[in-house]
């Protein structure tokens, strides 16, 4: 029995032996067969847009086969940048801007400050226009709503007095003003004073059609100073003018405006006084005549 027991023993080791080493093998084998560095995890986030969408992947859109280049539009963005921002003209001579521009946009020119000048000044031209065309076709409904809503914004509701110019669309806008205060029950003096005329307005239409008789003069006058007045270096060479003549008069001379009368008067006013000096300057200055002479006869409202 000891013999037996003794054989069962040795053959239990010998298997377990023997277990043993198999197990082992094969961990290393699975050692030898696993990967060096654990993988990382992919994220969901991170794959591309076709493998997400299960297509292929697909070449980036190229902007530059899109966008077309267009010279003008680039300089009238230019000019807008200036004047929003508040940038000198000499700002598109720099070397730091044109360092730029030859980065972002290769084939565009920057200007020179004189051309970015005439640039910026044909852009307000523009808008003047558009401004013009646009309160030239105000309606009369337009102008009432307008005055509306101030009187909203002001929380008024009784208006006794609104002043206004000799224009129908104002007489139009008056009688919708009725209206609206009739809703607001806003009557003062059953409306006898509502529609009050501008006495300046009316003046200044007296003033203007008594000019007509010597419109050609003013308009003379009105040209010359305003050739004295276009730039630094004429309104220079006409203070010299003054000087050889030994004008002592400090005031200067101004141009007339349309809507006021009273402007008209003042530059004929210091016009008469600096008359010597016109003259000298006609005598020294050929661009001064010629530029006169270039100038059409009209009205003085020019």
């Amino acid at each position: 029995m000891s013999t037996f027991d003794d054989d069962s023993d040795d053959l239990i080791e010998t298997n377990s032996s023997q277990a043993v080493e198999e197990q082992d093998s094969d961990e290393a084998e699975v050692l030898e067969k696993a990967p060096k560095t654990w993988p990382k995890k992919k994220r969901a986030g991170n794959k591309p847009k076709a493998e997400k969408e299960g297509g292929k992947r697909k070449k980036p859109l190229m902007l530059g086969n899109t966008l077309k280049f267009n010279h003008d539009e680039i300089r009238k963005a230019l000019a807008k940048m200036l004047i929003v921002d508040e940038f000198p003209f000499a700002f598109v001579e720099r070397e730091g801007f044109r360092q730029f521009c030859k980065v972002v946009v290769p084939e565009f020119v920057p200007p020179s400050r004189a051309t970015i000048t005439r640039d910026c000044y044909g852009l307000f031209i523009d808008q003047r226009k558009m401004l013009k065309k646009i309160f030239n076709n105000l309606s009369s409904r337009v102008i009432g709503k307008s005055v509306e809503k101030c009187l909203l914004e002001w929380n008024l509701k009784r208006v006794m007095i609104v002043t206004v110019d000799n224009a129908s669309s104002n007489d139009l806008a008056i009688k919708y003003l009725k209206k609206i205060f009739n809703l607001w029950d806003g009557c003062v003096l059953n409306y006898e004073f509502l529609h009050m005329r501008c006495a300046a307005h009316i003046l200044n239409f007296v003033v203007k059609d008594g000019l007509k008789d010597v419109n050609v003069s003013v308009f003379k006058v009105r040209a010359a100073v305003k050739y004295v007045r276009s730039c630094p270096s004429r309104l220079q060479k006409f203070k010299s003018c003054v000087e050889e003549e030994n004008i002592t008069c400090k005031c200067l001379i101004c141009l007339n405006i349309e809507t006021r009368w009273n402007s008209t008067y003042l530059m004929l006013k210091t016009a008469l006084v600096f008359r010597k000096a016109f003259k000298n300057m006609k005598t020294k200055f050929s661009p001064y005549t010629k530029e006169l002479i270039k100038q059409p006869v009209g009205g003085c409202s020019r």
